[in-house]
């Protein structure tokens, strides 16, 4: 009994380990495909269209994996597993899918053949060192998968269940004897009814741990205490839906120069007080345990804090553009705060203190050569 039930909990840990690498595998590789299609000189039709296709045939590798290990057919019969508009795709060769057996693997051929389309169009221009590490996490999934698979197909072997199930039996018959018998042994006894529930117990704490070992099996059979499959396939969709809408003018920049950033990573300022902490240090006139410890860790913030205290009171900044050749073709952007920006929460005097400061502060730092010009934007 222990062995079985130490052989099951394995089983059923090991399978939900393989379940989440293969979804997060798959994530992985749609991601980094999304990201390698922006390398080169594609147009933006030809990027989305790769986009767009490759979160559709992640989204059916991934639901045909999961029903697979569930046992069913997600085409061919009605299933909880959502795919990401598969209306979208070429229905005569969804169709002919429907008739595979091993539906599984002609997707994954699927994908490693329009990605190889791709390259071949000069679409996906990645060094090819990078690219492969695309396929090696597809087939580390796979791996996965066929790992899965065998615990979904392969069960607990029926000679042992079957004589753990007979010697069971036979003690729930011989207990409540042998337990009678010794109540007729201690005739001086008056707990006639004694061995009714100690004969209970015992039959019961056996069976019990038998039946979860075969609860614990398979951890794929779909039940309320198996492994939920279809929330895997949901939230994989989400996490396809979001970064299939992603381009590289998302990625937040730094809105101070260089050296600022340097500075202000050296002294680990927080970033509600970088400007205010910078402009009186450069003051000299206010002790800065106003604004609290300076040897306090703020390298690391609470970041709805940050948003917080960045959207009660709006900064200026000023653009400084500067060409760095003598045509003026090539030119570089840098920001610095101006005077504008005051804590999420001053109090009153320390907010009349900090605006004094602030138009007392010295001017921004000078600009590099052949200054174009300095304009001001609100954020």
């Amino acid at each position: 009994m222990g062995f079985r039930a130490s052989q099951a909990y394995s089983r059923f840990w090991e399978g939900a380990s393989a379940a989440y690498e293969v979804t997060g595998g798959l994530y992985l590789v749609a991601s980094n495909l999304m990201a390698f299609a922006h390398h080169g000189t594609a147009s933006w039709v030809e990027v989305e269209y790769f986009k767009q296709t490759i979160a559709r045939l992640v989204s059916l590798l991934s639901a045909m994996m999961l029903t697979h290990l569930e046992g069913s057919d997600s085409l061919n019969t009605e299933t909880g597993y959502d795919m990401l508009d598969p209306g979208s795709l070429d229905m005569t060769r969804v169709r002919v899918l429907g008739k595979q057996e091993n539906k599984t693997e002609v997707v994954i051929q699927w994908i490693k053949v329009f990605i190889i389309e791709r390259v071949n169009a000069d679409m996906l221009t990645i060094p090819p060192p990078i690219l492969n590490r695309v396929f090696q996490e597809l087939d580390l999934s796979v791996g996965k998968y066929q790992a899965a698979e065998k615990l979904s197909q392969i069960p607990f072997p029926f000679p042992y269940a079957a004589t753990i199930e007979l010697l069971l039996v036979i003690h729930m018959m011989v207990t409540p004897i042998f337990m009678m018998n010794l109540l007729a042994a201690d005739s001086s006894s008056d707990n006639t009814l004694l061995p009714i529930p100690s004969a209970g117990v015992a039959t019961f704490v056996l069976w019990s741990i038998h039946f979860i070992a075969g609860e614990l099996e398979n951890p794929y059979d779909g039940d309320k205490n198996d492994l939920d499959l279809q929330g895997l396939q949901r939230d994989l969709n989400e996490k396809l839906k979001t970064i299939s809408s992603l381009v590289p003018d998302d990625v937040p920049r730094l809105i101070v120069n260089a050296e600022s950033g340097s500075e202000l990573l050296q002294n680990r300022i927080n970033t509600r007080t970088a400007s205010g902490r910078e402009l009186l240090r450069r003051s000299d006139q206010v002790e800065l345990d106003e604004w609290g410890d300076e040897d306090d860790d703020t390298s690391s913030c609470n970041f709805s804090h940050v948003i917080i205290g960045m959207s009660e009171t709006p900064r200026t900044y000023h653009r400084q553009e500067f060409s760095t050749s003598s045509t003026g073709n090539s030119r570089q952007t840098s920001y610095f705060a101006g005077t504008d920006y005051r804590r999420s929460t001053p109090s009153q005097g320390d907010d009349r203190k900090f605006k004094a400061h602030m138009m007392q502060a010295s001017s921004p730092p000078p600009a590099p050569p052949d200054i174009g010009k300095i304009v001001d934007i609100s954020l």
